[in-house]
């Protein structure tokens, strides 16, 4: 109990400026971390202290022990803690710092090839400049300069010259055919487990950090997917991570992902801001993997390719009270076949291509009261969402930035969908119609398309709906061309 309450006093102390004096002499918080440039006073008091060049050590030491004391609890110091390895928390773990004053950052992004191709766990590589990499590294021996999700990572045991000394990892079950790319780019923080294997990581929640990558040191042609995500959660098809929590977490500069979930389950993210730079595979917030029951909510994302991606079989899915701005895609939704998923009170601005599209074949769930404002640029539609699922707008704004004649502003290809009360502005030109406002295309019965207002021409197509359908909306000037058999 002296020890909980020494930790909570350490963070009120941070939080609010108090002084060494509160503290008893020799008084050690429990498995307090303090940066390299943390005030004298918390570096006196912390349990492990950092010098600035592996900070990732004395953090997960600091996990280790207290894990095996049952304790739970890592606070971080104010500070910059700089990594040359992922931060793992493990089970039954809290790693908390004091908001934006502590900075983890990941090293500039290194990457070389392979003079001699590498197969499966070899001990030794060759590379053509070993320049930057250091005994103890993370580095992942990737097949290629594209993406690669089975890239394998290893520990460096050593550097002579060019031949760089290698240690398999002992959680890896990936194997690389042939590898021709060394590379830094791990994620900041792994929760979980990197490749197919048979533990995970639960009840584990990251708050009040803020993570910078390197986007800036990138190789601009090697992707690695999620593997240079700034907080990866993984897990495998047998064993998932359950119960994590990541709150008040800012996200800076991400190579690829912001976060990427896979397998996990119950994940819950509220209070994140991620801010990153467009690029080749950046995906913002990523949920893929068979995660279910996720939620995302009071969340800000702005500069990805894609602000929020979901993938591969994402069960219960709820995306509340977030804006995703500045992207080229405002949120992108493949391969969903399990279902529900909302969203919910979402603004979706300043995208340069599409809104939203979705091209999976499940239940899409529900869209309500969400605002998508397209930049006055794009020559996209804000919408477009096929696949033969169930679709359900309900009250949403839906602006589109310009002018243009060739695409409709809402394309929709499903099973029963429900369009009602959404207000539609098209801003179609030309002398005819030559694409509707909303273009409807469903094969089932039950569509139901009611009390939508469109404005600026272009009408509504509604083709090939089942027996049942029923539409009524009124429009500005807008003609309704109702093709149903």
């Amino acid at each position: 109990m002296k020890k909980s309450l020494l930790a909570v006093l350490f963070l009120t102390s941070i939080c609010f400026g108090a002084d060494r004096s509160r503290y008893a002499p020799d008084t050690i918080v429990p498995y307090l971390v303090a940066s390299v440039n943390a005030p004298s006073y918390i570096r006196d008091i912390a349990q492990y202290k950092c010098d600035g060049i592996r900070d990732d050590y004395e953090i997960n030491l600091a996990i280790t022990d207290s894990n095996t004391a049952g304790y739970g609890l890592i606070p971080l110091s104010e500070g910059t803690f700089n990594l040359r390895a992922p931060i793992k928390p493990d089970r039954n773990i809290t790693l908390e710092g004091v908001g934006q004053r502590s900075v983890v950052k990941k090293p500039s992004g290194l990457w070389s090839a392979l003079t001699v191709n590498a197969a499966n766990a070899d001990t030794h590589v060759h590379v053509a400049d070993s320049n930057g990499f250091q005994a103890n590294d993370e580095v992942y021996l990737a097949a290629n300069n594209k993406t690669d999700f089975s890239a394998e990572y290893y520990t460096i045991t050593s550097v002579v010259g060019n031949i760089i000394n290698l240690t398999p990892s002992v959680d890896d079950a990936y194997t690389t055919a042939q590898s021709a790319i060394l590379t830094n780019e791990f994620p900041a923080i792994r929760i979980g487990k990197t490749g197919l294997g048979s533990y995970n990581r639960s009840n584990v929640e990251i708050k009040g950090i803020k993570i910078e990558g390197n986007y800036a040191n990138r190789n601009s042609d090697n992707k690695l997917a999620y593997r240079n995500s700034l907080i990866e959660i993984e897990a495998s098809s047998a064993t998932e991570s359950n119960n994590i929590r990541i709150t008040d977490v800012q996200l800076y500069n991400a190579t690829a992902c912001s976060i990427y979930s896979h397998y996990a389950k119950r994940v819950f993210v509220h209070g994140l801001i991620a801010n990153n730079t467009k690029g080749k595979a950046n995906w913002g917030i990523q949920i893929g993997g068979a995660s279910r029951d996720v939620v995302v909510e009071n969340c800000h994302e702005v500069d990805s390719n894609y602000g929020f991606y979901a993938c591969e079989e994402v069960n219960n899915l709820s995306v509340t009270d977030c804006s995703f701005g500045s992207n080229q895609t405002s949120a992108l939704l493949i391969g969903l076949n399990d279902g529900p998923m909302t969203f919910s009170a979402c603004n979706f601005y300043d995208f340069e291509k599409v809104g939203m599209t979705s091209t999976q074949a499940g239940s899409f769930g529900t869209l309500i009261g969400c605002n998508f404002t397209q930049l006055s640029s794009s020559a996209y539609p804000i919408m477009n969402l096929t696949g033969a699922s169930t679709y359900t707008l309900i009250g949403n704004r839906l602006i589109k930035g310009t002018p243009y004649a060739e695409t409709s502003s809402v394309n929709i290809s499903g099973d029963d969908c429900i369009l009602l009360g959404n207000y539609i502005r098209h801003k179609f030109t030309g002398t005819a119609k030559t694409s509707a406002a909303v273009n409807i295309a469903s094969t089932a019965d039950d569509t139901t398309v009611a009390l939508n207002r469109i404005f600026d021409g272009g009408g509504l197509d509604i083709n090939d709906l089942g027996t049942s359908s029923f539409v009524l909306t009124p429009a500005a000037g807008a003609a309704i061309n109702d093709n149903t058999d």
